[in-house]
Parts: structure tokens; sequence; C-alpha cells
């Protein structure tokens, strides 16, 4: 249960802090009626985060 527990709070830990890129390519996502209009934030939030 602890091993479960510790699992638990590190995944919490990873997910919940959305930084301020995530932030906003998501709601350019939900804004958007498209999602090729989404796209281009997609792709350069992906390229940035590769580089």
């Amino acid at each position: 249960m602890e091993a479960f527990i510790h699992g638990f709070l590190l995944a919490l830990g990873l997910i919940l802090p959305l930084g301020v890129q995530n932030v906003f390519v998501f709601n350019q996502g939900a804004i958007q009626p498209t999602f090729k209009k989404a796209l281009p934030v997609t792709i350069t939030a992906s390229i940035c985060d590769t580089i």
C-alpha cells in the first residue's frame, strides 16, 4: 500500500503543475473552433520543447 501511495503522489506531482505554455496551448485548443486553427500552436510548442 505504501508503494501505491508513493506512486500516486508522484503522478499527481508530475501532472498537476501546469506551466504557462501548457495552459496557453490548452486555452488555444479550447477556444479555436477547428483542429486546423489550433495546430500551429501545438506544432510550435512541440518544436520548442524538442529543441
